[in-house]
């Protein structure tokens, strides 16, 4: 029982879990991503950078030790099979303060990320 309650504490206390998002950087199709700079507001601890967008691109941008060694197979699948896919990466962004989130640049935030996995989307046609 004692898992129980701990669960249910935890759920007492949701905005623990509230970010606060600090800057975005808009999507572009050119790029084919966007970004956002998120801190949490009741910790004291670093900013993060979370991009999402095409998964060739973001597969370039991440460290590669982070890309599944099945990726471009798992991606080709979904792809031919006519999803929607849409790649995940963050990136920690250790020691920032807040003036520095608001002048770092697109292309310090949106480099070396860690990848987290793909969103995969079905957008079937209404009869």
């Amino acid at each position: 029982m004692a898992s129980v309650s701990t669960q249910n504490e935890m759920l007492k206390e949701p905005s623990m879990y509230r970010s606060a998002l600090i800057r975005r950087f808009d999507f572009s199709s050119e790029l084919q991503r966007m970004s956002v700079l998120c801190k949490n507001e009741f910790d004291e601890g670093d900013f993060k950078a979370f991009v999402k967008g095409s998964p060739e691109k973001i597969s370039e941008l991440c460290r590669p030790e982070t890309i599944p060694s099945n990726f471009k197979v798992v991606l080709s699948k979904y792809t031919t099979e006519g999803y929607r896919v849409i790649a995940l990466s963050c990136k920690d962004l250790a020691g920032m303060d807040l003036q520095r989130a608001h002048s770092i640049t697109r292309e310090e935030v949106e480099s070396n990320l860690t990848f987290l996995g793909l969103l995969v989307m079905e957008n079937k046609m209404k009869p």
